[in-house]
């Protein structure tokens, strides 16, 4: 946790920047992210107890937010000074209240985009009477234990749209009844479920499950976190470690060649080379979505025939195409004597061939007719 110093100001009213004790309260706005409170009132506790409190910043826009976060008064520290909010995500701040002796005390914490800012006012008050949060005894008394099992969550990498769930235990390990006051994740591709809500009690020895459920939007690495907030006096938020990945799915899910020939995508027929050679250019494509890759081009000739031949140029050896993609080559008729060329495919005669890795088409065949003279 990276902490920045505050300025003193004893347990008077921070003085400067904007006053917000009387707007405060409700949600706020600053840079298009939504802020989900702008009072965090720490409550009463005893001087040198450490209370926790989080703030969370969501981005419902399309572009990425960087905030700056710098805190004034006396016995608060917030973990970070800077954050990046994703487009369609939310961060958490954690806030921290450390009083050192009994009093009264205000402060602000003021979040810059750049162009627009919020301040939200922090208050706390320390005092001996208070309930002791230390959580080292001190005479507080019983009190309810936040345990969760297990303590992060490891999701697969799944194809964008498709879902998975794993469970959380959360356990009272406690001696009193423990308030579990609210949780929530920090990125909208975790959400939560299961026979546990905001505001549920669970007695000493008792335990509930939470659904937790990654369903990402987006491909790419996720890392966010789970918060359980409660009354457990030395762990008042809890975080849950969560981290999943996911990829772009498929409709075709495989390569799949395409040839263009200029006519017929399986036969030429109409090669005449009359006055000299008759040169076309074969385009072959990847229609699928994975990458199609060919190996080979080549031409079986009529061995029969010494009129003409067919051959292949222009072809650079084994090839990979992307999805979309498509390379060329040229294939040529040129005879030597008058004669009709025709295609025996069954007795693989006159016919070009494209070997790939296309399982519906490995051996793409070109049947091949020309004229002569």
């Amino acid at each position: 946790m990276i902490l920045f110093a505050l300025a003193c100001i004893g347990l008077q009213s921070v003085p400067g920047g904007k006053d917000t004790a009387g707007d405060a309260g409700g949600p706020g706005e600053v840079g298009g992210l939504e802020v989900s409170s702008t009072l965090i009132d720490f409550g009463e506790v005893q001087p040198g107890d450490l209370r926790e409190e989080s703030l969370t910043l969501s981005n419902d826009g399309s572009a990425v937010v960087q905030v700056e976060a710098a805190l004034e008064g006396e016995a608060f520290s917030v973990d970070l000074s800077s954050l990046d909010v994703g487009p369609g995500k939310s961060e958490v701040l954690t806030l921290s209240f450390e009083p050192g002796a009994e009093g009264e005390y205000a402060g602000v914490l003021a979040l810059s985009t750049g162009d627009d800012e919020l301040d939200v006012a922090l208050a706390g008050s320390a005092s001996d009477d208070a309930p002791d949060d230390s959580g080292g005894g001190g005479g507080s008394g019983p009190a309810g234990d936040i345990s969760v099992d297990p303590t992060s969550l490891s999701f697969s990498t799944l194809t964008v749209g498709d879902t998975e769930m794993q469970s959380l235990t959360v356990r009272n390990v406690g001696d009193d009844v423990l308030t579990v006051i609210d949780f929530a994740t920090s990125d909208s591709a975790f959400t939560t479920r299961g026979n546990l809500d905001p505001g549920d009690t669970i007695d000493p020895g008792d335990e509930r499950t939470l659904e937790v459920y990654f369903e990402p939007s987006a491909a790419g690495l996720y890392s966010a976190k789970l918060t359980l907030e409660s009354d457990d006096p030395d762990e008042r938020n809890l975080d849950v470690a969560l981290s999943g990945g996911a990829e772009e799915g498929c409709t075709v899910c495989a390569p799949r060649i395409d040839v263009d020939t200029g006519t017929d995508p399986y036969a030429i027929t109409d090669f005449a080379a009359l006055f000299g050679p008759d040169t076309r250019t074969i385009v072959v494509s990847n229609d699928g979505d994975q990458v199609l890759t060919v190996n080979s081009v080549y031409v079986n000739n009529d061995m029969f025939s010494t009129c003409g031949e067919f051959y292949v140029s222009g072809w650079g050896g084994m090839t990979s195409l992307a999805p979309g993609d498509s390379t060329s080559f040229s294939l040529t008729y040129d005879a030597v004597a008058e004669c009709i060329e025709l295609a025996w495919k069954s007795l693989d005669q006159n016919v070009l061939h494209i070997i790939s890795n296309d399982p519906a088409e490995p051996d793409y065949v070109i049947e091949l007719q020309a004229l002569g003279f």
